[in-house]
């Protein structure tokens, strides 16, 4: 239910906020829209429910950024055993990845990425998929 609520304030305009602590996020909500959608997570017989979701959260922005930083190093710079660790650090944190959606159900999984992934693109100017420019406007 509270993953479901945190979801449906995501698609309603709220947006993630991980700094200035990463670890511990907040949730901004730049609309009356969002804010109804938002305001359940508050109620005191939900929040530490909501807090424990949003350490899974975190958590799955870790493993994210991990994987798009993987993506985007080029290998034609690394040594073969260089691409061999590379190989099962991107093992690791898909094994994670899988465990985090499981956790966070796949419609918050979906928001979540959805932001991570504009949020590193508009940081980075790469793409979090293949690590190349950024080509999302084509």
């Amino acid at each position: 239910m509270v993953a479901a609520q945190l979801a449906e304030a995501l698609h309603r305009g709220a947006r993630l906020v991980f700094m200035p602590d990463p670890e511990h996020p907040t949730i901004r909500c730049p609309s009356m829209d969002a804010r109804r959608a938002a305001a359940p997570l508050a109620h005191p017989d939900v929040k530490p429910a909501a807090q424990a979701l949003l350490r899974h959260v975190s958590a799955y922005r870790r493993t994210l950024l991990a994987l798009f930083q993987l993506a985007a190093w080029p290998d034609s710079r690394r040594a073969l055993t260089a691409l061999r660790d590379d190989q099962a650090t991107a093992h690791r944190l898909i094994d994670d990845e899988t465990r985090l959606v499981d956790e966070l159900g796949p419609t918050l999984a979906d928001a979540v990425r959805a932001q991570i992934a504009d949020d590193y693109r508009d940081t980075t100017r790469l793409c979090p998929l293949c690590g190349g420019a950024d080509h999302d406007a084509e």
